[in-house]
């Protein structure tokens, strides 16, 4: 089984980072695949002004696809919530992006505190944090209601 905790790309050293938490336990840059999800996070940090990207996810378990991930698996796991926190701190502006996939999960309440005054692209019918892949270019990032949770 692998895991990641943390995933950073970068494309201008001078400039600050985003950090982006999703649900997204991707494999696709060890298979040498087209990663989509990754290339719109890059695309709307570009647009924000920042040079850099950290990505956590709710889970550090990775699979092809999101769907894999077993219902019983943690999104609570220490080490995660830890990567999570030195994410933000690595970060000048967070965005909360996990989408629906994540309705049937209970995303634990220290992360929630963790990723207070993130910003999100929009929320999903089950409330939750829109995916990036699922959102129009055009959207204007609004700051995440983490109280609703």
């Amino acid at each position: 089984m692998s895991r990641r905790y943390l995933y950073a790309h970068a494309w201008d050293n001078a400039a600050s980072t985003a950090l982006w938490v999703m649900f997204n336990p991707g494999t696709g840059e060890t298979e040498e695949r087209r990663r989509p999800t990754l290339e719109r996070c890059i695309e709307w940090s570009k647009s924000r002004g920042h040079g850099s990207l950290v990505i956590c996810n709710l889970t550090s378990l990775r699979t092809k696809a999101a769907k894999q991930v077993p219902l019983q698996e943690s999104l609570s796991e220490e080490v995660n919530l830890l990567a999570c926190k030195h994410g933000r701190m690595l970060a000048s502006e967070t965005f909360v992006a996990w989408g629906s996939a994540v309705k049937l999960r209970k995303v634990p309440m220290a992360l929630i505190a963790t990723l207070k005054g993130a910003l999100c692209l929009g929320i999903t019918n089950h409330g939750q944090p829109r995916h990036p892949l699922y959102v129009r270019s055009a959207t204007t990032p609004h700051l995440w209601c983490a109280e609703h949770y």
